[in-house]
């Protein structure tokens, strides 16, 4: 993929604004591998993109997608004034995967530095399994877990908050481990 269809498309994204948001968007499919960009001489490597995938490898470390039966899931979040954050992810009864971004940045880089979420934002994820999970939030820039916390899933549904935050994050959700009976409890 590319932002068009010579090298000259994406020069200009120096900071690989493009190359991040066709990551990131690849792996909230249920596709079996990831985008590969077009001009690795003329643009990844003569940039120094390669940080990119190296946030990505973090966030996906130790998943195994395979045979979970996962939903494509395509939302919106407001964020105010009319102006909504978009969602992209997968969705499965003891995991889910979520990028949380602005689409106007893809479409123009120069843009990428404009706050995406002014205030703490709550989320509603349909289709969980009852019981425990583990919420991470992520920065997708960095590959580093911005926030860690706990959430019940109720009737199938998990409800979270998503942080105040000034660019795209990503949301690792995972069934919290059961304690074997008979042991003690934290």
């Amino acid at each position: 993929f590319s932002g068009g269809f010579k090298p000259a498309d994406d020069l200009g994204d120096t900071r690989g604004v493009h190359l991040h948001a066709g990551l990131w968007l690849t792996f909230m499919m249920p596709f079996a591998g990831n985008a590969m960009p077009w001009w690795w001489d003329t643009f990844v490597d003569k940039n120094k993109l390669y940080p990119h995938w190296a946030a990505l490898v973090q966030f996906g470390k130790d998943v195994d997608r395979r045979g979970k039966g996962y939903e494509a899931v395509c939302s919106q979040v407001p964020v105010g004034d009319d102006a909504v954050a978009s969602l992209q992810g997968l969705v499965a009864p003891s995991e889910a995967f979520l990028w949380v971004y602005d689409e106007a940045r893809i479409g123009r880089p120069d843009q990428a530095d404009r706050p995406l979420l002014f205030a703490e934002r709550p989320v509603r994820l349909h289709g969980m399994l009852g019981g425990k999970f583990q919420v991470q939030i992520w920065d997708t820039w960095d590959g580093k877990v911005l926030a860690e916390t706990t959430a019940t899933s109720d009737d199938g549904t998990l409800s979270f908050v998503l942080p105040k935050c000034s660019r795209d994050l990503a949301v690792r959700i995972s069934r919290a481990p059961l304690m074997p009976s008979g042991w003690p409890s934290a």
